[in-house]
């Protein structure tokens, strides 16, 4: 049975139909000033979207490890290592609890989900673009081929950070690019998410063989 992440891409569907009320709101609002707060607002929709995905498919790739009963022995060497690190961040100096987990079977080592994780393993941070979801996805053993890139992301990221820190108004933060612009980083977006999507799947259609 191949593998669908519905929740995944319910989310990312429900998230580009926002989008979409904000194009079609920018496309009936001729108000240079209006146009102009709104295309910033759009930019940050952009980036919560990648953010968004991006948490989600994590969220999905541990809840199946767990799910699955999967032991360190089956998961790609990278994955193994981002566990271990989790435990390792854990547990710091704490000599006691090294003892405890020099106990642990690969079963307790791999039931971990990733929201536990993330609370001694920052995966990511923000900052998200094409460069940093591919190595995110290399840590936990997914090698995304090199023709999923999108060289767009890198500016929604750069717009949605001067955003975020106050170096720009959202008066004036997307007045270099147009509506159409704005449209087709949109559908490159779009089509970028759900391949990294497929190719998720795909590692997970792997984990279930195991």
């Amino acid at each position: 049975m191949k593998t669908n992440l519905l929740s995944v891409r319910n989310d990312i569907k429900n998230r580009f139909e926002d989008i979409q009320t904000m194009i079609d709101t920018l496309d009936k609002n001729p108000t240079v000033c209006c146009q102009l707060v709104l295309k910033s607002s759009l930019m940050l929709m952009f980036y919560n979207v990648v953010e968004g995905t991006i948490s989600n498919l994590l969220t999905e790739l541990f809840d199946t490890i767990v799910k699955r009963n999967l032991t360190m022995e089956v998961l790609p060497y990278k994955l193994q290592n981002t566990l271990y690190t989790y435990h390792l961040k854990k547990i710091g100096e704490d000599s006691n609890k090294l003892k405890e987990f020099s106990k642990y079977d690969d079963l307790k080592l791999c039931n971990i989900s990733y929201l536990e994780i993330s609370k001694y393993l920052k995966l990511f941070s923000g900052n998200l673009d094409a460069r940093t979801i591919r190595n995110i996805s290399k840590k936990v053993g997914i090698d995304l081929p090199d023709i999923i890139d999108e060289p767009c992301l890198l500016n929604i990221k750069s717009a949605r950070n001067k955003l975020a820190h106050g170096e720009a108004k959202f008066s004036n933060a997307c007045q270099d690019i147009t509506l159409d612009e704005m449209k087709k980083m949109c559908k490159k977006l779009e089509e970028y998410l759900y391949k990294v999507i497929c190719e998720y799947e795909y590692f997970l259609d792997k984990l279930y063989k195991m």
